[in-house]
């Protein structure tokens, strides 16, 4: 009888040492899941974020192309930017079921401005002319209705010369920083900044 009252008394003290610190590092867990689910990071922080992404995912898909021995696309706009693929087919089909290469939305604060050295289709389609690699390809041009992929990743590893220019847009003078990802045609991608200037 007095072993068992003792028992019942030792349980109604409290939570054993083990328990609470058990809940302590589950709190601090979620924590950390909740500061890590807000952007906590400031306008210079989100733009460098974003360049670091953007040029990490073109040399990932440079090395993938490269791997896979399959072409791929990027098409850049001010709102987002898409990667596709080159299908069995010759066309060209937007990735939808690899989440590293999903479609990627710009931040509100974020403005991009994308320029492109020697288009191809700008001359005479140059990569589907006859003898060519891509020769029967179908490239859409930039005014039809579903516009396909402006930057071309080839499975040699070279890609279409590019530069995109990020920027904050409606923040203070103090705050104005801009960076730039360079593409080359030999597949090398440089990431620039902050720069004062662009």
């Amino acid at each position: 009888m007095a072993i068992r009252a003792s028992a019942s008394r030792l349980a109604a003290q409290g939570f054993t040492l083990l328990e609470v610190l058990l809940v302590t590092a589950l709190m601090a867990l979620v924590s950390v899941g909740v500061v890590l689910s807000l952007n906590l990071a400031g306008p210079q922080e989100t733009l460098e974020q974003e360049a670091s992404r953007f040029s990490a995912l073109v040399e990932m898909a440079a090395e993938q192309a490269l791997m896979r021995g399959e072409e791929y696309g990027m098409r850049v706009d001010d709102k987002q930017y898409q990667f596709y693929r080159l299908d069995d087919e010759q066309k060209w089909q937007p990735i939808e079921d690899d989440k590293l290469f999903s479609t990627r939305t710009w931040p509100d604060i974020v403005t991009a401005e994308l320029t492109l050295d020697d288009l191809p289709w700008e001359q005479e389609n140059k990569l589907t002319k006859q003898g060519s690699m891509f020769e029967g390809v179908e490239i859409e041009r930039e005014e039809d209705k579903d516009a396909k992929p402006q930057i071309l990743i080839f499975s040699s590893g070279d890609l279409t010369p590019f530069s995109l220019l990020l920027s904050l847009q409606d923040v203070s003078d103090d705050e104005i920083a801009f960076f730039r990802v360079n593409g080359h045609d030999t597949g090398n991608v440089e990431l620039l900044g902050p720069l004062d200037r662009p």
